[in-house]
């Protein structure tokens, strides 16, 4: 599972738009599937996303300490799957 973005663009503006991944193969091809979109987030955000992944993967690394994982905003992530809801 990883973090992913695509970027678009309107009226002279470039826009970042996250999603959650995963990677999967079909064959010898390698493909991705969106597991969930979150849309737009700061460095910071991004950054701790990337980590929480990153633990879920493989919960035996120490990857940062608490403050660099939380602080006061709020990220609502959906899942097209299941139809759940993962506050961070």
């Amino acid at each position: 599972m990883h973090l992913s973005y695509s970027i678009s663009k309107y009226k002279d503006k470039t826009y970042k738009s996250y999603a959650i991944a995963e990677s999967y193969c079909i064959g010898e091809k390698v493909k991705k599937r969106t597991i969930g979109l979150i849309g737009k987030l700061t460095e910071v955000q991004a950054k701790q996303v990337q980590l929480i992944c990153k633990v879920m993967e493989d919960d035996s690394q120490i990857l940062a300490n608490l403050n660099d994982l939380f602080n006061t905003t709020t990220i609502i992530i959906h899942s097209f799957n299941s139809n759940n809801f993962l506050f961070l």
